[in-house]
């Protein structure tokens, strides 16, 4: 209504977006992992991620990127 643009930087938002999506994509992969994906549940405490679950080896850890991965888009919007 003021003339300005509708967003402030739409090359950051669609980084974001990109971002979130390539977290999805290796979340989806970990499903794919040696071992299968993380046993460890919704808390992922450190004991039951060492005791020998199943996944506790590749699939954790594409977990774990997958949700740094998400963490970083999702604060990244401007």
């Amino acid at each position: 209504m003021v003339g300005a643009r509708d967003m402030a930087f739409p090359y950051v938002n669609m980084l974001s977006y990109w971002i979130y999506l390539l977290a999805v994509v290796v979340l989806v992969a970990s499903f794919f992992a040696p071992g299968g994906p993380t046993g460890a549940g919704w808390t992922s405490t450190t004991p039951i991620l060492l005791s020998g679950t199943p996944g506790h080896e590749w699939g954790i850890i594409l977990m774990l990127a997958s949700l740094i991965l998400f963490i970083i888009g999702f604060t990244w919007v401007a």
